[in-house]
């Protein structure tokens, strides 16, 4: 495609009002997989010609793609205004509606394709998506029965396409489906039904219904649920992952052997957090007592952390090809100790390999912030925090609790230089109250929260956060509905991660969010210098930050409850002096709280994976057990 693409340049020069040229150039590009580059060349193509209705197709496909779905929207119905007749336009313009959450409106388009061809099986699978997320759930079912009658074997491949792996795909649950959809409306801040979602979440979790869906899991900790609701959740998603899974046989003993051999399994080797945070446990990890091996199971993105994390580790594995069978086999060939499942049930991990027993010790860790309900993995790697012992009836692991905070971040490099507010449009003397979050961890509580601080505490700014196209209207909305102008609300776009720290810098407060604390960004917020206020919470993603803020030497920051919050954010706002003296604790306390040494967290780490093999190696079931500073075991 590459090459087709470079015979159509001088075609292109030669001819730049072609349109037809410009649309082949989409064509070769998007196989290709540069998408940003066809869209470019198939919108081009329609301007040119707008009577060129598969460049018009093109580009509303593309852009509901890249998730701008209002988009998406307004050319579907420009091009339904010029074919309304053609299937393949109805087709586009249901699509685009879907991502665009009108759920009616591609319902409508769904039904015209049928109306003129009622086996078309896509359109009967994507009209029952359209009826589940209306919470029409027998209309959905009938649906996705139709398309099965039309063509069983077309929806075993939709259904394989849809979860990306062939040998456990997609289930068309209706409740699912609905739940899914509600998820995706959470990750604009749009939070329109969102009782019902909870109350249709504990309706689901009951009846077992979520249990296809692990993803749904890691959506169910962002919620305002109990931790019963997410072990129950998880505990019907393990038996079902396990059901499929039979386990290898025992392990052999490794003999002679000195070292212990740890296995890290993560969807995240690439341009994530995750990746970020392992990598200090390579490089820093006592290379005469542990090997490392790290297990990739997601795509090779070519970024700089995935190459790191192969040369920091012992050996580097890319599973991403195998089979869960096959990959466990593999795991088990390598002779792993301890096996560490880094990914759970978030999106793209693979807990079927983990589920098919490679290591003769499992632990959960870092990327999954609940319990996996399995009894297939022996320890939750916690502290005395984020897991108290009268939250352990709801875990099925034994918590292994660390010293100060269980999180591993790498506070080695000096904290950034800061840019000129100037450069991102805020006042040089407003104060800024920062809340870099994901869209889905800003949930209403948390909003009501800020705008109340932003009320009593005039000429302030909120910096939030801008991952989607539709965030910032909601958000705005939302701040409007509560009394505070939303021109107070300053929006920012992801960027590089060293712009994103220095940006950072140029806070002077970050707010948590109450559900689903701050994690890496806590700890980007310290690194840059700038306080955390946080909340007690009740379940282990609720208690992070108040983890991570102890063990950082500054444990007045995690407020007692909401009205206390409020008052504290409100009292910094006001005293600069009271502020000052926090910022310098949080610089002082770099060269001396817990959180911020880096290699004693790794030391610690590697005190608990002693232990586990230790008792494993004896015979000894999983336990409890507690680190202490230095690494002995209690």
């Amino acid at each position: 495609m590459q090459e087709a693409a470079a015979a159509l340049a001088p075609l292109l020069a030669g001819a730049p009002r072609n349109a037809r040229l410009h649309y082949l150039d989409g064509v070769c590009r998007e196989r290709a997989g540069d998408r940003a580059a066809a869209l470019v060349s198939y919108e081009e193509a329609a301007r040119l010609d707008p009577s060129l209705k598969e460049a018009r197709c093109a580009v509303v496909l593309l852009l509901a793609q890249a998730q701008r779905t209002s988009q998406a929207a307004g050319e579907a119905e420009r091009l339904l205004s010029d074919f309304a007749d053609d299937l393949s336009a109805q087709r586009v313009a249901g699509e685009a509606y879907l991502s665009a959450r009108r759920f009616r409106d591609a319902l409508a388009s769904f039904d015209r394709v049928l109306e003129r061809e009622p086996g078309d099986v896509l359109a009967l699978l994507k009209r029952g998506f359209a009826l589940a997320a209306l919470k029409d759930y027998a209309g959905s079912r009938t649906a996705f029965a139709a398309a099965r009658q039309a063509d069983t074997n077309a929806v075993a491949r939709f259904c394989t396409e849809l979860s990306g792996r062939a040998e456990e795909p997609a289930e068309l649950l209706p409740e699912a489906i609905f739940l899914w959809t509600r998820y995706f409306a959470l990750c604009e801040c749009d939070w329109t039904g969102l009782d019902e979602t909870l109350a249709e979440f504990d309706r689901v979790i009951n009846s077992n219904a979520a249990a296809s869906e692990p993803a749904l899991a890691f959506v169910c900790a962002l919620l305002p649920t109990t931790s019963a609701q997410r072990h129950a959740l998880a505990r019907g998603i393990a038996a079902r992952i396990e059901a499929r899974c039979a386990p290898l046989p025992p392990a052999q003993a490794s003999g002679d052997r000195r070292s212990i051999r740890v296995g890290l399994l993560s969807p995240d080797i690439r341009e994530h957090l995750n990746a970020y945070l392992l990598l200090p446990l390579l490089e820093l990890g006592d290379r005469r007592r542990f090997e490392y091996y790290v297990y990739s199971t997601g795509a090779d993105d070519g970024s700089a952390v995935r190459g790191a994390i192969r040369r920091a580790a012992h050996r580097f594995r890319d599973l991403r090809l195998l089979s869960d069978r096959a990959a466990a086999e593999q795991i088990r060939r390598d002779g792993i100790d301890v096996l560490v499942d880094a990914g759970g049930y978030t999106a793209g991990a693979r807990f079927g390999i983990t589920a098919h027993r490679p290591a003769p010790v499992q632990a959960s860790y870092l990327g999954f912030s609940a319990t996996l309900g399995s009894s297939r993995v022996d320890y939750v790697i916690a502290d005395p925090v984020v897991l108290p012992p009268q939250d352990e009836a709801h875990w099925s692991e034994a918590p292994v609790r660390l010293p100060g905070t269980f999180f591993l971040y790498d506070f080695r490099a000096p904290p950034p230089q800061a840019p000129q507010r100037g450069q991102y449009g805020l006042p040089a003397e407003a104060f800024v109250f920062s809340a870099f979050h994901r869209a889905e961890k800003v949930e209403p509580a948390s909003f009501a929260l800020w705008m109340e601080i932003l009320r009593a505490v005039p000429g302030s700014l909120l910096w939030l956060y801008s991952s989607h196209e539709r965030m910032p209207a909601n958000v705005h909305r939302e701040a409007n509905a509560r009394g505070v102008d939303p021109g107070r609300l300053r929006l920012v776009p992801r960027v590089p991660r060293d712009e994103y720290l220095a940006r950072f810098r140029l806070a002077d407060l970050q707010l948590d969010s109450l559900v689903f604390n701050a994690t890496t960004t806590a700890c980007d917020a310290l690194a840059a210098g700038v306080p955390l206020l946080s909340v007690k919470g009740s379940t282990f993603p609720s208690r992070t930050a108040e983890s991570l803020l102890r063990a950082a030497g500054l444990p007045d920051l995690v407020a007692a409850d909401a009205r206390d919050f409020v008052a504290k954010a409100s009292a910094f706002a006001r005293a600069p002096a009271m502020l000052a003296q926090v910022r310098e604790r949080v610089a002082r306390n770099r060269a001396s709280a817990p959180l911020f040494d880096t290699a004693a967290r790794v030391r610690e780490l590697e005190a608990a994976f002693a232990e586990m093999a230790r008792r494993a190696g004896t015979g000894e079931p999983p336990a409890p057990f507690s680190v202490q500073q230095g690494g002995t075991v209690a």
